[in-house]
Formats: C-alpha cells, sequence, structure tokens
C-alpha cells in the first residue's frame, strides 16, 4: 500500500526501484520478489488479517543501497529499509511504571498488558525513571567497547502497536494509541503520537557490539525536538 514500483525487474534480476511517498518521499532501490518461499510465507501471514495479496512482492534493497535516516539531522547518517531512524530505542520504566497501570485503571484490572514487542525496539533501557528517554540527547553505551548512541527524537507511531503481537487482533479502545495521544508529547514537526526514541550512531562505529545488560550513562541532554 501507498508504494508506487516504478520499475518491475525480480525476473531478470536488475535493480528495481519503489518511491515511497509523505512528506519527505524517499527511494529504495533493489531486488523485487514477486514468487518463491519468502513471498509465499508472507502472503500466508498476512491473508490472515484480511489483507489483500495478490498483488503483494517484496522489495529486497541491494549492498550498495543507503538512504539518509528519517530524522535528517545529520546527512551522513544513513539507514537502508526502515522508514525511521537507525535504532529505535524504549524505556521499560515507561511501559512498566506508566502506560500499563494507567490503563488498567482507566479500562479496568482485566485490561491486558502492553508489552514491549508491541512498539519493536531494537534496545530496550531500564533502570532510569519513566519517561527520562524525553529529555536525553545521547548516551554511551558502556560495552566491551563503549558506542554512543544519539537520541535524534520521539518516535512516531503507527497503528500496529494496537494488535496483539501473537494473535494480530486488535486490542480494546484502540488502545494503547489512544492513551498515549492523550499523556504522551508529540513529535513537533508533525505532531505524531510517541513512543520510544529514535536513535543513531556514527558512521565510525558501524558494526559496533553491545550486549544485554550493559550499563549506560547519559552524554548529553535534549535541548528541544525538531
Amino acid at each position: 500500500k501507498n508504494i508506487d514500483v516504478a520499475e518491475l525487474s525480480a525476473r531478470d534480476g536488475r535493480v528495481s526501484r519503489a518511491l515511497i511517498p509523505g512528506k519527505n518521499p524517499s527511494v529504495v532501490e533493489g531486488v523485487l520478489l514477486e514468487e518463491g518461499p519468502v513471498v509465499a510465507a508472507l502472503k500466508t501471514i498476512l491473508s490472515h488479517y484480511g489483507e489483500r495479496v495478490d498483488d503483494l512482492g517484496l522489495l529486497v534493497p541491494h549492498m550498495g543501497f543507503s538512504r539518509v535516516s528519517d530524522t535528517q539531522n545529520d546527512p551522513s547518517v544513513e539507514t537502508m529499509y526502515s522508514d525511521g531512524a537507525q535504532l529505535h530505542i524504549a524505556n521499560e520504566s515507561t511501559r512498566r511504571q506508566f502506560l500499563n497501570p494507567s490503563l488498567k485503571k482507566q479500562h479496568g484490572r482485566d485490561f491486558p498488558a502492553i508489552h514491549m514487542t508491541n512498539f519493536r525496539p531494537n534496545i530496550v533501557i531500564d533502570g532510569v525513571r519513566a519517561n527520562i528517554e524525553d529529555l536525553i540527547g545521547g548516551i554511551r553505551v558502556l560495552s566491551v567497547i563503549p558506542v554512543d548512541i544519539r537520541f535524534a527524537g520521539p518516535t512516531p507511531r503507527c497503528v500496529v502497536p494496537c494488535r496483539d503481537p501473537k494473535t494480530g487482533e486488535k486490542l480494546k479502545g484502540g488502545e494503547p494509541l489512544r492513551w498515549l495521544a492523550k499523556h504522551r508529547p508529540r513529535r513537533p514537526k508533525d505532531k505524531g503520537i510517541t513512543f520510544g526514541i529514535n536513535a543513531d550512531i556514527a558512521s565510525k562505529q558501524s558494526g559496533a557490539i553491545i550486549h544485554i545488560g550493559d550499563k549506560f550513562e547519559v552524554t548529553e541532554e535534549s535541548i528541544g525536538w525538531e
């Protein structure tokens, strides 16, 4: 949906280009797969949720392709197929201490807990107070080789978190999106509903390794998001 494929070239292996529209349109380049086991599996999964899959294809970016990060704060920061930043960071304390208790208070004790998998982060931080991520400009992960991560801005949310990640069923009352819209700050540039942080690393640290349980320190405060 919302993708205009300019050239179909899966069968002969030539590069395909797809225009992804929006306020900041971008082009993805790669090989378009229209058949095969991976595409068949995707069609099977999506058909369970009532999606139309007859014209489904999978565009696999080629090794030489990159695109400017959606944060667009630093032209040297590139990503590949994601529609946001290189990394998505979420705070476990925000979910555990702020989001879920509030939802149960509003909808009753039987309202199911929202799990972190609803939000699909790459990195989850813990041991800090809820919502502190909104005030952080950067952190240093104290792994074997320290890794500096820049917090580029709050992550805008689509409707995917409103579905149970295991069953695909919609959660009651449009949650958690409805609650987040009322109680979380909006992304300034487009008024998007937010949860989590878009983050980038410097190109010189590309390929750096961090581990579960690594400590981190705050290296910079946020002075206001773009």
